[in-house]
């Protein structure tokens, strides 16, 4: 899943904040970072609060800090290492949170049975489904009317 999301992110002439490649310099991850920041600021990964948008700052700003300090990876400490690992995750879940594509997966019991099973769609899938239950039953609650001079009036 990571290795599509990657070649994706690729083909759309993005990259990962955070993609767990040792020869990265730290600068070039401040750079990715800073630019999470600016689009997630312009609206690119579509509606981020204000409060995810501080999370994403708070953690732009965490890499920038060790990339000041340390030129690549290998020479960070642990706690460095973890600290690198958890704001560049941080950055890239919170920026792929909105996007309609991330698969969520539920457990369903089936109808009519007391099986569970796996129900894995998509967000955008998800609100499509949900929409379209909305709409149906809105019409279902609606009076029925014909295209005769009768007045439909709301209520039954």
């Amino acid at each position: 899943m990571r290795i599509l999301a990657f070649i994706l992110l690729m083909a759309l002439g993005c990259s990962p904040v955070l993609g767990a490649e040792k020869t990265k310099t730290l600068q070039e991850a401040a750079d990715q970072a800073s630019l999470a920041v600016e689009l997630a600021r312009k609206g690119e990964y579509g509606f981020v609060s204000s409060s995810q948008l501080n999370m994403i700052i708070a953690a732009r700003d965490r890499i920038s800090r060790l990339a000041a300090l340390h030129t690549h990876y290998d020479q960070l400490n642990a706690k460095q290492k973890r600290v690198f690992g958890h704001s560049g995750e941080r950055i890239n879940r919170l920026t792929r949170r909105t996007n309609g594509q991330r698969l969520v997966c539920k457990k369903v019991v089936k109808t009519g049975t007391r099986l569970i099973e796996a129900e894995c769609l998509t967000v955008a899938q998800r609100e499509a489904r949900s929409s379209a239950l909305r709409q149906r039953v809105d019409q279902i609650q609606r009076p029925a009317c014909n295209n005769s001079a009768i007045e439909c009036s709301g209520g039954g």
